[in-house]
């Protein structure tokens, strides 16, 4: 779990690991440092909430990487559902 918590900033619950071990390895180190860099800090102010079946959940780019994630205000969370290419990202598999 990545977890970097710092005052008033959130704290990621959960990262699916298995597809960022399938990226290329400096893909997932920019993922990760963009993560710690925008995302814990204000999550809202940087997702964009998605419509349709996706109503509820935030989405977030990281160059050609999408991120599909909600957020939990009162307990200041982040929930990473999906990261994958931004072409890939809303197919089912």
């Amino acid at each position: 779990m990545l977890c970097c918590q710092q005052e008033n900033s959130s704290t990621v619950t959960r990262i699916p690991f298995r597809r960022l071990r399938k990226i290329d390895r400096e893909s997932a180190r920019r993922v990760i440092r963009k993560l710690k860099e925008y995302l814990l800090k204000d999550p809202a102010a940087k997702g964009v909430p998605l419509k349709g079946i996706f109503r509820g959940l935030y989405r977030f780019r990281i160059e050609g990487y999408r991120l599909i994630f909600s957020i939990d205000r009162e307990e200041k969370t982040v929930t990473i559902y999906k990261i994958d290419h931004r072409k890939q990202v809303y197919k089912e598999k």
